[in-house]
């Protein structure tokens, strides 16, 4: 690795057609070994095309279509990716100042201004009025703190904040108030950086280049191995119960980096479209990652 190095940098020998040939031979077997794909992601839909100005910041899965949050537009968008369209479903009238987005079977609830708003979309008939279709699940909560994430499990949502986790207990009239997660015995301060979360029963959390897994409520041992470059800031972390690995998009490295649930690395997915992608999701029936990055939608497979 070290001649290689040096071949590079030397002036006299960079020109080289020989010394080009031996090295890009070198970097398809490095490649190889490190389970690094270069490759180039599908285009799904360029959201802009379907209505002037609409993008995306937010991006998750619920019973086989994509659910995209436009939070500068105020508009909840379902993206069907077999027949690559798109339907607003929701606007700011429903949803408020929208930042957060989640989703469960059946429905989606986006935290805005207005608290937590849940959208019932199972067997919608689309005739009927976008306000019959969305209301407010949990009012605002000043003791939810700057949430930076949003998860359902379980029929239960999760809020991550800098602070803590908290569970609002999922039931047929709705929401319960807020309960700390996180044993009392946790130091939090881990927290502090926090930025993404992931729910397969455990809690993963991503932030400064780090990802801690919690199980009920107690901070578990996870620690990544085998990764040849530190996952930059501001990464977003997937993965549910139904999934095996942890999928982790380091938007900084302009990658999809793959991982065991045990740390161990296993394979990394690399492309210019990732360096500006904020959202991430893995559907393993059909074997497709989807990468949400600005107006347009892609699909890479697995």
């Amino acid at each position: 690795n070290n001649d290689v190095t040096k071949l590079q940098s030397d002036k006299a020998t960079k020109k080289d057609e020989r010394v080009k040939q031996i090295l890009g031979e070198w970097e398809g077997v490095w490649n190889q070994a490190m389970g690094t794909k270069s490759v180039n992601p599908e285009l799904i839909i360029d959201l802009g095309l379907v209505r002037e100005g609409m993008t995306g910041e937010k991006l998750e899965m619920r019973d086989g279509k994509l659910e995209v949050l436009d939070t500068q537009g105020g508009r909840l968008v379902e993206v069907d990716p077999n027949k690559k369209s798109a339907e607003v479903i929701a606007g700011k009238d429903n949803l408020g100042a929208a930042k957060l987005l989640a989703t469960y079977p059946g429905k989606t609830v986006v935290l805005s201004d207005k608290g937590i708003v849940q959208c019932s979309m199972s067997n919608v008939d689309r005739t009927i009025a976008l306000r019959e279709q969305c209301s407010v699940a949990a009012k605002p909560d000043n003791g939810w703190g700057e949430v930076e994430d949003m998860g359902m499990w379980g029929g239960n949502i999760y809020l991550l904040s800098k602070t803590g986790i908290w569970k609002l207990q999922g039931g047929e009239s709705g929401y319960g108030d807020r309960q700390a997660w996180l044993a009392t015995t946790e130091d939090t301060t881990g927290l502090s950086l926090s930025q993404s979360m992931a729910i397969d029963g455990s809690v993963w959390v991503s932030g400064g280049g780090n990802i801690l897994k919690y199980t009920r409520g107690v901070k578990d041992s996870f620690t990544i191995s085998g990764l040849d470059k530190a996952i930059g800031n501001g990464a977003v972390i997937y993965t549910d119960d139904e999934t095996e690995k942890l999928y982790v998009l380091d938007a900084a490295g302009g990658r999809v980096v793959v991982l065991a649930k045990t740390g161990e690395y296993e394979s990394q997915y690399m492309s210019e479209e990732m360096k500006k992608a904020t959202g991430l999701v893995v559907d393993g029936k059909v074997g497709k990652i989807y990468l949400l990055a600005g107006s347009k939608v892609y699909a890479i497979k697995l």
